[in-house]
């Protein structure tokens, strides 16, 4: 029985180790109760999305694209164009 355990246990880990290392994104923030209070959560809910820009799904300081490509705080001139 203890065996087994851990072999599961074991397999478990393997598994969990090569989903993180595999890159694949996934979705914490959803899993978590009260996650989608955070700051970050705010910020994003609070952008102008009739009109994309580059930091459209960032949590940065950017709520319109007007902001964006006058006086973004995010990017650089150049690397908002790009």
């Amino acid at each position: 029985m203890i065996r087994f355990r851990t072999r599961i246990t074991t397999w478990m880990a393997i598994l969990g180790y090569g989903l993180v290392a595999s890159g694949l994104p996934l979705p914490v923030g959803g899993l978590l109760p009260g996650a989608a209070d955070g700051v970050a959560a705010k910020r994003l809910a609070g952008k102008d999305r009739s009109r994309p820009f580059p930091c459209m799904d960032t949590p940065c300081g950017c709520a319109s694209a007007e902001q964006c490509f006058t006086n973004c705080c995010c990017n650089t001139p150049s690397q908002t164009l790009a």
